[in-house]
């Protein structure tokens, strides 16, 4: 089972998680790092995510998580919706 599967099957049982969306990067401007794979999470707040990052729920993707991706390349953004 693929890490995208597990997730898409946990994330929609957390409280306060939203939507779940994978990107895969085709390109990009300018210089720099860039990534291949952005995963995008709407959330109540940062808070939240905390907490349902540390839930037995997530146990299994984090598990996996070592499987699919470099952790040392693990970048966590947040922010918020400007109105």
């Amino acid at each position: 089972m693929s890490k995208l599967n597990v997730e898409m099957k946990v994330t929609p049982t957390l409280s306060g998680i939203h939507n779940f969306e994978v990107l895969e990067i085709k390109g990009s401007e300018g210089e720099g790092q860039t990534y291949t794979i952005i995963e995008d999470f709407t959330v109540d707040s940062y808070e939240v995510w905390k907490k349902a990052v540390s839930s037995s729920a997530m146990k299994e993707v984090a598990a996996a998580w070592k499987n699919y991706a470099d952790e040392s390349t693990l970048k966590i953004f947040y922010g918020k919706i400007i109105e």
